[in-house]
């Protein structure tokens, strides 16, 4: 009796061999991207539009050159039509609605603001470029290099390089140097984060659609359509709602074609470790899916509990009730700029000398005020503080008693704060791990039902 070995538990990484053609087809296309995107600022309006129409033509010129180069027909990249077409087409018009509502969610808390129409060249622009787009994208990023690493065991892998692949592309690499570190950090988050969020999604959908392209392509076109045609916008308050709301939409989407979409027959046969049946299957799902729920349930209880006893380990610890605050202002540029997170620790009198950087609570300015300590002052009550900014060119308006003083600073953590500055930042980053982290889990149980056969 020797045990039989299923096809989808080999996590070997690819070959290089493997790798060859897919990696060269993803430098050319990038090469192409990148290069009109160095060029488009120098280009007059007509010469833009004509360069955007050109790119995507040149990734389809680039796919059909590398399957030619491989020898196989089209259908085996996705280039079929699936036995319901207007399943199809419907599913992905419901994604492309789903999304949309999560995009503008914000609008019906902050309202709406309508947007220009877009000139008549723009407009036929913007519907000529969506699906040529889309389906340049879709057909590089999805039916060539998905397709190609999509082999038994390595969905994660092929899946994360083709996402890597998407947000490449949507990101361009020739302004990174000229942007300061916050409108860096910005632009990738907005930029390529969402791209490679995007990219999961798209090849996500191309796997569960069962290597077909006319779903992820009719989504892709969608919503290339609604960002550039859309006629109201949600207000908002800034770039970290945006990319929260961009991330959720993307995963709404995900949950839906994770949901919706039946698994490939191979995969639940790796699954089942038997041949594949359909009862059998949704009762292992359903109990595979049980145990991820409680996984998921006892981690984040875990967490919380870990989190409640940290912070207030801290607190004790530090001698504080507020060990942690984040600046909101430069008025202390540049010891430390807006965004930093400063900790606190409690300080005695003694401890509090000219030139200490405390924290304190005050009702002539906006609570609470990190500032320096430039004079004391000695009262029958206590010490007295004046304090200054070290951006500001006088000291604050009003003295600090003993009783108002937070703590002292002992350390600081730039750009931390941020994520107390801007709570949608948070939730959206939480988000992106939670995507990433389920991205890279493992695609099979840990343990599989034995079969055996005759030696």
């Amino acid at each position: 009796m020797t045990e039989v070995r299923h096809p989808l538990r080999d996590r070997s990484v690819p070959r290089v061999r493997e790798l060859g053609r897919p990696l060269a087809l993803l430098a050319a296309a990038l090469g192409v991207d990148q290069g009109y995107l160095a060029l488009a600022r120098r280009l007059a309006p007509a010469e833009g539009l004509v360069g955007a129409l050109l790119v995507p033509v040149a990734l389809l010129l680039l796919f059909l050159l590398w399957s030619r180069w491989d020898r196989r027909p089209l259908s085996a990249y996705g280039f079929s039509l699936p036995r319901s077409v207007r399943a199809s087409l419907a599913f992905a018009l419901l994604l492309v609605g789903v999304g949309t509502v999560v995009l503008l969610e914000p609008g019906f808390g902050l309202g709406f603001a309508p947007v220009a129409p877009l000139p008549p060249v723009s407009f036929a622009a913007t519907v000529a470029l969506a699906p040529l787009t889309a389906l340049a994208y879709v057909a590089v990023l999805d039916g060539y290099l998905l397709n190609r690493l999509l082999v038994p065991g390595r969905l994660a892998v092929a899946l994360g390089l083709s996402s890597a692949g998407w947000a490449l592309l949507l990101t361009n690499l020739s302004i990174l140097g000229s942007l300061g570190r916050v409108e860096l950090g910005t632009y990738l988050l907005t930029t390529t984060a969402t791209g490679f969020v995007t990219g999961m999604v798209a090849g996500l959908y191309f796997y569960k659609a069962g290597r077909n392209l006319l779903g992820p392509f009719a989504w892709q076109t969608g919503a290339l359509l609604v960002a550039g045609l859309l006629p109201v916008a949600a207000l908002t308050t800034g770039w970290e709602l945006t990319f929260l709301t961009t991330l959720l939409a993307d995963g709404v989407v995900l949950m839906l074609v994770l949901t919706v979409l039946r698994e490939p027959k191979l995969v639940a046969r790796a699954y089942l470790g038997e041949r594949y049946g359909p009862k059998r299957d949704r009762f292992l799902g359903t109990l595979r899916q049980r145990h991820r729920a409680r996984g998921i349930a006892l981690t984040v209880a875990v967490t919380a509990v870990l989190a409640t006893t940290a912070v207030l380990g801290v607190e004790v610890g530090l001698g504080t009730p507020r060990p942690f605050i984040a600046i909101e202002s430069g008025s202390m540029t540049p010891t430390f700029v807006r965004g930093t997170l400063v900790v606190l620790e409690h300080a005695s009198p003694a401890q509090i000398t000219v030139g200490t950087i405390v924290a304190y609570s005050t009702t002539c300015l906006p609570s609470p005020v990190v500032h320096r300590v430039v004079a004391i002052a000695q009262t029958a009550s206590g010490p007295v503080y004046t304090t200054k900014g070290d951006a500001n060119p006088s000291d604050d308006p009003c003295p600090v008693p003993y009783a108002s003083v937070l703590g002292r600073v002992v350390a600081i953590v730039p750009y931390a704060g941020w994520f107390i500055l801007a709570p949608e930042l948070t939730a959206g980053l939480a988000v992106l791990i939670a995507m990433v982290a389920w991205l890279v889990r493992p695609s099979t149980p840990t343990r599989f039902p034995r079969r055996r056969a005759l030696a």
